[in-house]
Formats: C-alpha cells, sequence, structure tokens
C-alpha cells in the first residue's frame, strides 16, 4: 500500500530541510603557536569561518575515546588561512599542534589564485592587507626609511638623507604562515639594490606599528630580530619617490701619464688600486663588508691619493664612525674637488654638532686591518 503524503506535508519536509542546512558546520585546524590569551591557528581546507565564531581547542590521548579540552574562545581575526583565536577560558596549556574546531554559520570558500603563466611571479598576486599600506621609519643618524606597499604586489622603497635621496620600486611577497612571517623583496628596479633580492621577517605590533628585519643572507630570512630591526610607523601622508638626487657619483681616479705613452694592453688594464676598489664594491654588494673594507684600505695603502677609493669607504663607515666618515670626504675633496661632496660634508658637520661629537680627522676609525 502506498502513502500519499498530503501536500502540506511536503511544506513541512521543504522547512526542516532548510533548517538543517543552517546548523554550524565545523572547521578543523591546528595550532600553530599561542601567548597569553591568544593563539594563532592554521586552518584545514578552503573553508573560512567569521569573527566571533567559537573556537574549541583539544587534544587526544592514545586509546581514549574522547577528546580533551584545554581551551575555548573566539575567532578574532582572520587572514588568508591563518586565524587568530581570543582565549576566554582555559582548563589547560595552549601549545602547538594541538587540535582546533570551530563552529561557524558564515562560512565561505578562501579565494583561489588562478594560476599564472611561468614567465609572471606568482608574488605579484594580491596580498594579504595587514601590512599594505605605507610605512615610514625615522633613524638616529636622520635619515629615513619609507616602504609603500600595494595590495597588488608591488612596492616603492626610499631612504631619504639629509642632501640626498634614493628609490626602488620593485615587488614583494609574504608568508604568514611561518613564525616570523616573513617577507621577500625581488625585481628591484633601480639603484645599489637593482636586481638584487632580500629575505627578511616582519611583525604588526600590538600598538599598530610595523617591525621588520632582513638579514645578510639574502637567500633566507634570519631566525628572529636582531638589534638593527626597524619599527615602521604607519605614514600620515603617501610615500613618494624624493625629488632630491642621490649620493653623489664619484670621478673615478686618473693615474698621472707617464711620460712614454702606453701599449693598447696596458691602457686597457686597470691600474691595481682601481682594480681594488672594483673588487671592494663587488664584495660589498655580495654583503661580504668585512672583505670590502680590506680591499679598500689596501687600495689607500697602494695609492694614498686615490679619491675615489676615500669616498668609498667614507660611504661604507659613515652609518657606523661618522667623524671617520666626514674625514674620508674631506680627504677625497681635497684631492679631488670635481667630485662636490661639500654639501654632504656641511651636512654631516651640521649633524655632528647637534650631536656633540667632534668631527675631526683625528677620531678613531673603523678599525680594519691592513696589508700591505
Amino acid at each position: 500500500v502506498t502513502m500519499k503524503l498530503p501536500n502540506y506535508t511536503w511544506l513541512i519536509l521543504l522547512a526542516f530541510a532548510a533548517a538543517s542546512s543552517s546548523v554550524a558546520a565545523e572547521i578543523t585546524g591546528k595550532v600553530r603557536d599561542a601567548s597569553g590569551d591568544s593563539a594563532t591557528v592554521v586552518i584545514d581546507g578552503d573553508a573560512m569561518p567569521a569573527a566571533g565564531d567559537s573556537v574549541e581547542i583539544f587534544f587526544r590521548l592514545a586509546g581514549a575515546s574522547e577528546d580533551i579540552l584545554v581551551a575555548s574562545g573566539k575567532v578574532a581575526a582572520i587572514e588568508a588561512k591563518v586565524v587568530k583565536v581570543k582565549i576566554e577560558n582555559a582548563s589547560g596549556t595552549v601549545a602547538k599542534d594541538q587540535f582546533v574546531r570551530i563552529k561557524s554559520e558564515g562560512i565561505v570558500k578562501a579565494p583561489r589564485q588562478s594560476p599564472s603563466p611561468a614567465s609572471s611571479p606568482p608574488a605579484t598576486a594580491p596580498v594579504s592587507s595587514s601590512i599594505v599600506g605605507d610605512w615610514v621609519s625615522n633613524l638616529a643618524d636622520g635619515s629615513t626609511v619609507s616602504f609603500s606597499l600595494k595590495q597588488d604586489g608591488t612596492l616603492l622603497w626610499v631612504v631619504e638623507e639629509a642632501q640626498s635621496a634614493r628609490s626602488m620600486s620593485g615587488n614583494y611577497r609574504l608568508d604568514p604562515s611561518t613564525q616570523p612571517q616573513t617577507i621577500e623583496l625581488f625585481d628591484l628596479e633601480e639603484g645599489e639594490a637593482k636586481e638584487r633580492r632580500f629575505s627578511g621577517i616582519f611583525e604588526l605590533q600590538s600598538d599598530g606599528r610595523l617591525k621588520l628585519d632582513f638579514g645578510k643572507d639574502s637567500d633566507a630570512p634570519p631566525k628572529e630580530f636582531s638589534k638593527e630591526a626597524l619599527v615602521f610607523s604607519k605614514a600620515t601622508s603617501p610615500v613618494v619617490r624624493p625629488n632630491k638626487p642621490p649620493p653623489p657619483t664619484p670621478t673615478p681616479y686618473q693615474a698621472p701619464t707617464p711620460s712614454q705613452a702606453p701599449t693598447p694592453d696596458v691602457a686597457s688594464t686597470p691600474s691595481p688600486d682601481e682594480a681594488l676598489i672594483t673588487e671592494a664594491k663587488q664584495r660589498y654588494d655580495r654583503n661580504d663588508e668585512a672583505g670590502a673594507m680590506e680591499a679598500i684600505e689596501k687600495a689607500i695603502a697602494l695609492n694614498p691619493k686615490n679619491a675615489s677609493a676615500y669616498f668609498w669607504r667614507g660611504m661604507w663607515i659613515r652609518t657606523k664612525d661618522a667623524p671617520a666618515a666626514l674625514a674620508d670626504f674631506e680627504k677625497a675633496m681635497e684631492l679631488d674637488p670635481s667630485m662636490k661632496l661639500q654639501d654632504l660634508i656641511d651636512s654631516m658637520k651640521a649633524d655632528l654638532k647637534k650631536e656633540g661629537a667632534k668631527p675631526s680627522p683625528a677620531r678613531s676609525r673603523v678599525k680594519t686591518k691592513r696589508k700591505p
């Protein structure tokens, strides 16, 4: 016998099905790290919770049929597949790799990035908005470092000093799944950093400032923040390219013309001191500061009248020993007035006067081992 349901019965079943489909779904994940009353969770799959969703953190014992609840709380923030959790009740210690379940009624799919062609760098895809914007840091020596990080993965990097400035544009990528979170700068198009790659770590602090640190090894970010890490504040105006000229480029030293004209092979060969300066600059570009200083000291010992050698040594030590760098710039100007370093010299003297340091060549110089 087939029982025929009244028409209104189908309405009841449809209503029940609709109600069942709105029941809170469960999102799972694992704790990446925890501190105080907050935890960072990496979620599984593509489902995304909403702020305010309830969270349970637990672990499982081998052979036990029930989960051991450690803490509960709420979703505080969502960034890609990383969720910040505010812990409200804790019956144990929240630790890395503990299990997490989130009950959510506002699940959405995490946006998938379409694969880019092999010729296009994957890092130009849209990035997280956590550090997108304009940032500025004022350094102790009076210079200013600024970053403009765009949503499309491009950047503008500006370094501005009293008398000069330089800027570099390029691309960046973030990896918020690491701890600390990592940032990589690449495809830089101008200046001394052209075509170099920088790997660093960053942290968005509770006061809204950005902590940023790049290691000397361009292939790998540092493991932790160093004393040289910079702290950036949100810029009050957009970061733009400066209108100041870049630092002056020294005039290459010209060796005295010998009484007898050199042969073509000799003329095409750089002098030993110039070869050492070229080697020093190449070492400095590879972040080998000790090797660069050793080579430049050799160049000066070989030819004490090479103005270019004094200039580059001054450029490399000016943030560590400003009085010694000032002495080098003055010596370079004395040997070659066409280098036009007077504005830079005057600016450094003014800065040293403010700091109470004595701008004298007799002041201690950066210690480097000189070899004949």
